[in-house]
């Protein structure tokens, strides 16, 4: 459970990025390229930054590293939504989903190696395989229809995405600090 929990702000916002094409054009109104060029932007950011983020929680501990940029997610989802759905240009949307992509990246990079850590080894291969399918089906896969769904409901509207993943990087950090607690990794 709590790999599952560690992982879910990660996945989540990685199928946001890759929904990004989507809501803004049929939430914002906007060309399709202007999400897929956002997408890419973000995608580069992870491809580019995950390993140092990886070196950086080999130095510092992964849960401290991890629980800083989810906390940093957590300051920054809601307000880089009012920003998207407030000002729907090309450039805030590129901004605004670069910046959850960095902040993405720089989480995920020691999620593997932590994830890892919390399984013995004699039953480490099963613990990731069923923990990392379990928790991308939920809260990526099921996560565009999730904020579809919610964005069909008057008083959450455009800002469907900023509402859930706000609530999937509370129960990330909730997990890692329980992580922490329990001196799992």
């Amino acid at each position: 459970m709590l790999a599952i929990g560690a992982l879910a702000v990660s996945t989540a916002v990685n199928y946001l990025i890759v929904y990004m094409p989507t809501y803004v054009v049929k939430t914002l109104n906007l060309a399709p390229s202007v999400g897929f060029i956002a997408s890419f932007a973000a995608q580069t950011a992870v491809a580019l930054l995950a390993p140092i983020a990886g070196m950086v929680s080999d130095k510092i501990g992964r849960t401290t590293h991890m629980i800083l940029f989810a906390l940093l997610l957590l300051v920054s989802i809601f307000p880089a939504f009012l920003l998207l759905t407030g000002k729907p240009t090309p450039v805030i949307i590129l901004i605004g989903v670069l910046w959850l992509g960095v902040l993405k990246s720089l989480y995920y990079g020691p999620l593997a190696a932590l994830m890892s850590e919390l399984f013995p080894a004699a039953t480490r291969a099963t613990g990731l395989g069923l923990s990392y399918n379990i928790g991308v089906t939920l809260f990526g896969g099921m996560g565009p229809a999730i904020m579809t769904w919610l964005g069909g409901f008057a008083a959450i509207g455009e800002l469907a995405p900023g509402y859930y993943l706000t609530a999937v990087c509370i129960l990330s950090l909730c997990a890692l600090f329980t992580i922490r607690r329990m001196r799992l990794a």
